[in-house]
């Protein structure tokens, strides 16, 4: 694991480090505009490849295919492209590749990530099952143009604390592993050592980086009202919205990364780190956020 310094790593986690979310979310907007031409076709690859799996393989195959084995590895070179841009150097639309040559690990790093998700959550799969959800949902699909569908099943008190509780550790998951893909390509990590260290580094100011994917969250659900919309206006339409809506993809990473940037970038000198400084009052705004 060339460049990496755990004694500066543990004194980071230590002593803390800035993080402004809404700095983060901006400066990730202008790495996306620098770069518009690369960025916006490259988001278009990955929904254009599960198209073209799912044409030629068993209903479900094709997203399984994208989501496990080439999400990981494509979406790495967000990451990649967005650090050479920080760094001021030259970038080609080539060097979205560059993830493959640590292919092996962001793909196992993703499914350790999805089996632990897939833990966590077993207390709503199985409050669900007991309830009856899942039978009532094959009930939906099988029949999904129904005029009168049958009715959700309701969820005791107790059940839905029990579903209410188990976000706290989904949540808390799902944003403190972020970071584990920067951790593979700029430090060489293995996939579990990445995503137990994007932990730590996270906890260190989680509700910033809570607040950076909260940010695209909500502008996610806005997009996906305004496709309601279009959607009365015809398919076309429709379409045009979906691809506007995947377009985002990359200021999402971008923002990620300047983040990351600005938490390790004193570990390695691969890792470029933004020259702008938070305001103080921003900092300390964040640091009670995360407590």
């Amino acid at each position: 694991m060339s460049g990496f310094n755990q004694e500066r790593f543990e004194q980071i986690l230590e002593e803390g480090y800035s993080l402004n979310s809404n700095l983060c979310v901006m400066d990730g907007l202008g790495l996306y505009r620098s770069f518009f031409r690369g960025f916006a076709p490259y988001a278009l690859l990955l929904p254009l490849i599960n198209i073209v799996l799912d044409l030629f393989t068993p209903s479900g195959l094709g997203m399984l295919i994208t989501s496990l084995l080439l999400a990981p590895v494509l979406n790495g070179g967000y990451f990649i492209v967005a650090n050479r841009l920080v760094g001021r150097q030259p970038v080609s639309f080539s060097d979205f590749f560059s993830a493959r040559s640590h292919a092996a690990k962001l793909i196992l790093s993703n499914l350790i990530y999805a089996l632990i998700i897939l833990a966590v959550l077993s207390p709503t799969y199985m409050v669900l099952q007991k309830a009856g959800f899942w039978e009532w949902y094959q009930l939906l699909l099988q029949n999904p143009t129904n005029p009168n569908p049958p009715e959700p099943p309701l969820l005791s008190s107790q059940a839905s604390t029990v579903l209410l509780l188990n976000l706290i550790p989904l949540v808390y998951l799902v944003v403190s592993y972020v970071w584990a893909y920067p951790f593979i390509l700029f430090f060489g990590m293995g996939p579990w050592q990445a995503l137990e260290y994007s932990r730590r580094l996270v906890t260190k100011r989680w509700g910033g980086v809570f607040m950076i994917l909260m940010t695209f969250f909500s502008l996610f659900i806005l997009a996906i009202m305004g496709m309601a919309l279009f959607r009365g206006l015809g398919n076309q339409a429709a379409a045009i919205a979906s691809v506007v809506l995947f377009l985002g993809v990359p200021w999402v990473y971008c923002s990620l990364h300047t983040g990351f940037a600005r938490a390790a970038g004193a570990l390695m000198d691969g890792i470029a780190k933004p020259s702008e400084q938070e305001p103080a009052e921003d900092e300390d705004e964040e640091a009670e956020t995360s407590e």
